[in-house]
């Protein structure tokens, strides 16, 4: 497609798409990892990007993010504002335009209690966040996500961290990397958007799954091949760079 062609004009001139620099802290980041077929996972996600089959299966994660210091790059840390949000995403690769084949995250859907999330989200990406209810308790063993909205319920263990050898977890290694690039579908010029974050601090360890409620996974028909895995990632420094459109 040609640049200059009128939808990808209007896609150039979309606020949503030019993604002013960001950054904020991940003060906590509790991670679902669930693995299935990868054809179940392929059916949601967009035309030219496609699900990173790693162990022969595809990969949904569900991140719980306590995100601090949101502001735009450059700006001091208290100008920033904090909320809460809650990211269901598939684990894809995606190969641009000169080549270069890339693997980073699809998103499906995003919740946040947070109305000027929400309300931010539609004016400036393509997040369209929705509002939730949500309830974060925690203590040093426990950590708890309820939502009434959303039928989120959720419980991981802290202490007790479970062996995380391959043979207990396979492709842990793998599963647990960050992944810095994100992407979405641009539908008016058939383009895509890719999103590349720089995370600085990513120490993931495994831990205990007590119990894993979400009416949204269910709601996605995939047969998965069992209860989910997780990690817990700390104190993370995430700067989102200036998006692209990639033709």
């Amino acid at each position: 497609m040609a640049r200059d062609n009128p939808s990808h004009v209007l896609d150039r001139l979309d606020p949503r798409n030019g993604r002013l620099a960001i950054a904020s802290t991940f003060v906590t980041n509790s991670i679902l990892l669930y693995s299935c077929e990868p054809s179940d996972l392929q059916r949601l996600v967009c035309p030219g990007i496609e699900v990173d089959v790693i162990g022969g299966r595809g990969h949904l994660a569900v991140a719980f993010v306590d995100q601090r210091d949101f502001r735009l790059r450059g700006l001091p840390r208290w100008v920033g504002r904090g909320f809460f949000m809650v990211e269901y995403l598939a684990f894809v690769t995606y190969e641009s335009s000169d080549g270069r084949q890339m693997r980073g995250l699809y998103l499906l859907r995003s919740d946040t209690p947070s109305i000027l999330a929400c309300a931010g989200s539609r004016l400036f990406t393509h997040y369209r966040f929705r509002k939730i209810d949500l309830e974060v308790t925690h203590t040093d063993q426990i950590r708890r996500f309820e939502s009434d909205k959303a039928g989120i319920d959720v419980a991981l263990s802290l202490a007790g961290i479970p062996d995380n050898k391959e043979g207990a977890w396979p492709y842990y290694d793998e599963l647990s990397k960050p992944r810095s690039f994100n992407f979405q579908h641009l539908s008016r010029s058939n383009a895509t958007l890719v999103i590349r974050g720089v995370l600085r601090g990513w120490k993931p360890r495994p831990t205990t799954v007590l119990k894993a409620d979400l009416a949204t996974v269910d709601e996605l028909g995939i047969e998965f091949d069992g209860p989910p895995n997780a990690i817990e990632v700390e104190n993370v420094d995430y700067l989102w760079r200036n998006s692209r459109i990639d033709v």
